[in-house]
């Protein structure tokens, strides 16, 4: 593609080497290929290495300036980083662009047409760029209103900062200066970290403008248009129950799958494309030319990923077979809300009033861990991932019970933890079972069935639905004696009261 208007001069990237704009998928896999950065798999997606640096051991920095000091959030995933630091850290990437080889991608993060964000992404591998077209938006290719760039962000993984000189807590950095509106990823070149830093753009403004920013999957009923949505962070599980509710619903489609929004109009798909596990999707392609796989361990004799459970997959919306593209959609009816409880208290559903809702989605990452405590293992993760947030989980919660009021949605429990067998052992909820009771919520049958109050918890949990037992779905019945319940239950309950959670008594 010829050079848009609006060039690398734009970005002070004077003496670059040959420039890819905007380069489609099939050139980009072929480039990826011929310069090294990956291989094809049987089904014809690139698999690249996993990055030496895991996305957990990147550290997350924002410019602190007087405009943006007062409306971050500053926490250990928003960590500060002086202007004039920054400023030397970029010139010296700047320095290390001159004379190599690039590739821009130019797309659009929203769903409305008047609430898009344009963002350039320049990286140094065509693997990093195939990244930015399967998780954005094409743009329009309209003359009369040439690209510029509402954000920009750089991707160089090679390039090593000095993290004294630099006042870095880590050689990896993704850091973000709102000011400039510029986003550098350095150190590092794991997937995660691009949606990652989407992400954190979006949950800055969006709240600002009364508009929930979420990590979600949303899907749609084709015939009466009702949406659903799967909330959760990564490795809980919202993809693979979302796509279950597709193969057991075929009227069901995945209208989205990543970065949403909700406002007072209804939801935005925010990106393209989609991220998460090999295993999780595969399933559910159609196609596997194209994709982009992170792994570290391919069978170089099959040209097979031989684990596919830690294995991410990215990729764009038309490699779906249950999925329907969609830019903008009216509000949920029904949110489910994704939790991690491996105590084997929990229930795999449970209904939620407004109240319980705000409080289960913003009480904070492991806040029921207790590391230590032999006589009750508690192990609970909560539905926010919280490297995405920029606000306090205050500011969230008043937005989602401001759209739960509003819109009157129905809001769920769903629990992806583990049951407890009869050994005194664990294994982990079917995945088939949730979704079975996750479509009898939308469809009204689980309302209609019998329910108990549990009188630690406060959850309203049915006993009985869709020929499935209170054995089978109520921990009660799971557990092998009321008194063994009792006691994980307490102890869970008052886990969650420290976080501030009251469940309803």
């Amino acid at each position: 593609m010829t050079e848009p208007t609006f060039g690398l001069e734009l970005h002070a990237i004077n003496a670059a080497g040959r420039c890819h704009w905007n380069t489609r998928t099939t050139q980009l896999v072929e480039m990826a290929l011929a310069r090294g950065e990956g291989v094809l798999s049987r089904d014809g997606a690139l698999v690249v290495g996993q990055s030496p640096v895991a996305s957990s051991e990147t550290a997350r920095l924002l410019v602190k300036s007087p405009e943006s000091a007062s409306r971050v959030e500053w926490t250990r995933d928003n960590r500060p980083l002086d202007p004039r630091l920054f400023s030397q850290l970029y010139g010296r990437v700047l320095a290390f662009l001159q004379g190599r080889e690039l590739f821009v991608q130019d797309r659009g993060l929203g769903g409305h047409e008047h609430r898009l964000k344009r963002v350039r992404v320049i990286s140094i591998r065509a693997s990093h760029a195939l990244l930015a077209h399967h998780l954005m938006r094409a743009m329009p290719d309209d003359a009369q209103s040439p690209f510029f760039p509402d954000f920009t962000i750089v991707l160089a993984p090679d390039f090593a900062p000095h993290p004294a000189a630099d006042q870095l807590p880590s050689p990896a950095a993704a850091i973000l200066d709102f000011d400039k509106r510029l986003g550098v990823i350095v150190g590092t070149s794991a997937l995660d970290e691009l949606p990652l830093m989407l992400g954190r753009i979006t949950g800055l403004d969006l709240p600002e403008k009364q508009r929930l920013p979420l990590w979600a999957s949303a899907l749609q009923n084709r015939f009466t248009d009702d949406v659903f949505l799967v909330i959760g962070r990564p490795g809980v599980g919202k993809t693979r129950l979302a796509f279950q509710m597709c193969a057991d619903c075929e009227s069901l489609e995945v209208i989205g799958d990543g970065a949403l929004s909700l406002s007072e109009g209804g939801l935005d798909i925010l990106g393209h494309g989609g991220v998460g596990s090999l295993a999780d999707v595969r399933p559910h392609l159609r196609q596997g030319f194209g994709n982009l796989i992170e792994s570290a361990d391919l069978d170089p004799a099959t040209r097979r990923v031989r684990d596919e459970k830690n294995a991410r997959l990215v990729w764009p919306c038309d490699a779906i077979s249950t999925r329907r593209p969609r830019k903008v959609a009216p509000a949920p009816r029904h949110v489910f809300l994704l939790v991690r409880d491996d105590s084997g208290v929990l229930p795999p559903i449970a209904r939620l009033d407004a109240r319980a809702a705000t409080q289960l989605f913003t009480l904070g990452p492991g806040a029921c861990r207790r590391d230590g405590v032999d006589e009750v293992p508690i192990d609970f993760d909560d539905c926010l991932d919280a490297r995405r947030l920029l606000k306090p989980r205050e500011v969230l919660a008043r937005l989602l019970s401001d759209k739960i009021a509003r819109h009157g949605m129905q809001c769920w429990l769903c629990n992806t933890g583990r049951l407890p067998r009869d050994d005194d052992g664990f294994t982990e909820q079917p995945v088939e079972r949730t979704s079975l009771l996750a479509l009898a919520a939308i469809e009204g049958e689980l309302e209609r069935s019998e329910w108990r109050r549990d009188r630690f918890l406060g959850v309203d949990i049915p006993t009985a639905c869709r020929g499935m037992s209170a054995r089978e779905i109520d921990p009660v019945g799971q557990l092998k004696t009321q008194a063994f319940y009792e006691r994980r239950a307490g102890a869970l309950a008052e886990a969650l009261a420290r976080r501030g959670f009251e469940f309803r008594r």
